[in-house]
């Protein structure tokens, strides 16, 4: 019988202990919130200790029908391979990459279904996750001992860099990057250890920010580290999902868009980048617009097989949009959304709900104080008419 494989990427300052508010309550991104609620056993009663967790889910008897794993968008700082790449530039990327990845060869069966999840850098985690599970195949179990974790690691590393350079994105930086890297990165895997064209059932993210890849700055300047090989989401992957941020200003924090394609499908949701993505507190309902994304990516993985145990979740077009560049000068701008005119790029109701709702709504403005507006994003604009009302053509998902 075959089972789901699902991998959970945070966001790099999110996870099970985030509590910016300080109310004791955790401010719990979407990707936390939907591990929450996977279905199956816990490896651990307390993820708050290792930021980490794994579930399995068996039928009554025995077999395996779904195993899951969350990672903090930092991860564990006691694990073997973030110790051994120690101050490399992106080590903390490649360690989560590669960490999923061997998970995903841990516990892969021909026929499995593969889902990866993500938020953030989270997001970027899981489409490179992708890409490199569609470039180099995975680590054939039944030909590698990867329960010796130390082994998993350097041979996953190894294939990480594989990847990188086949893509040939990088350039000068990877060279650097294998440079300073501990001797493990330049192993070489045997071919005949691994499965190739392995099928990815779906890759579901909200917010990939980093129109060239995620944003790292050195002595004050931008690089952009780990480009995207390609925008494309490979054949191998049947299904895409984003959610997008209608309202985020941040030029860091650019969109990036999957090229169009079949079974793609990019829904443009009210807020900023956190407000699509979670991780704000519910209290003064907070998380009124958050709920709206996380309740679709969530019905999309239930539809498409996800064994999920769900809990109620409230959502409310009419909950505050939060700032986040008030207290760091970052650089602004509108943000450029491509026209929404078909159902795979299309805008949610509950924006469209917000641009008519008659009276002004609670919004944070670039000082960080709370005010109230009528719902005007700038991105939008060009998609609605004077009063605010969509354009012909232009589509409005459900």
């Amino acid at each position: 019988m075959s089972k789901n494989i699902i991998f959970c990427a945070d966001g790099t300052w999110n996870g099970p202990n985030n509590d910016d508010n300080k109310d004791d309550i955790p401010d719990y991104t979407n990707v936390l919130r939907l591990f929450n609620e996977l279905d199956g056993t816990a490896d651990t009663p307390d993820m708050f200790v290792r930021n980490e967790q794994e579930k399995t889910l068996r039928n009554k008897s025995g077999v395996v029908l779904q195993v899951s794993k969350y990672i903090h968008g930092v991860g564990d700082s006691n694990n073997w391979l973030d110790k051994m790449l120690g101050g490399v530039f992106g080590a903390g990327i490649i360690e989560r990459i590669v960490r999923g990845y061997t998970f995903i060869c841990r516990n892969y069966d021909r026929d499995d279904d593969i889902f990866l999840i993500g938020f953030s850098r989270g997001a970027y985690t899981a489409r490179a996750l992708a890409g490199m599970i569609g470039e180099c195949g995975l680590l054939d179990k039944n030909k590698i001992d990867l329960t010796d974790k130390e082994e998993a690691y350097r041979l996953g590393t190894a294939v990480w860099r594989q990847y990188r350079q086949k893509t040939n994105v990088d350039g000068s930086l990877l060279d650097r990057i294998i440079r300073d890297a501990p001797m493990f990165l330049h192993e070489q895997v045997d071919p005949n250890k691994i499965i190739y064209f392995v099928p990815i059932k779906a890759v579901t993210v909200w917010e990939t920010v980093g129109s060239l890849g995620i944003p790292e700055y050195i002595k004050d300047a931008r690089i952009d580290a780990f480009k995207f090989a390609s925008t494309a989401l490979g054949e191998h992957v049947k299904y895409g999902r984003q959610a997008i941020a209608i309202d985020e200003m941040r030029l860091d924090f650019t969109p990036t868009f999957w090229d169009k394609r079949d079974n793609i499908v990019q829904i443009y949701f009210p807020g900023i980048h956190a407000d699509v993505g979670g991780g704000y507190s519910s209290t003064n309902n907070g998380t009124g617009l958050s709920n709206g994304a996380y309740l679709w990516i969530r019905t999309e993985l239930g539809q498409l097989g996800v064994h999920l145990d769900p809990v109620q979740v409230n959502v409310d077009f009419k909950g505050p949009i939060h700032c986040e560049w008030y207290q760091i000068p970052y650089k602004l701008g509108v943000r450029q959304l491509r026209r929404p005119d078909s159902p795979d790029l299309a805008i949610h109701s509950s924006a469209v709900s917000r641009m008519a709702w008659p009276t002004p709504l609670p919004v944070q403005d670039n000082t960080g104080m709370w005010g109230a507006q009528l719902y005007r994003p700038a991105s939008i604009q060009p998609y609605v008419n004077a009063c605010w009302q969509p354009l012909n053509g232009i589509v409005i998902h459900p």
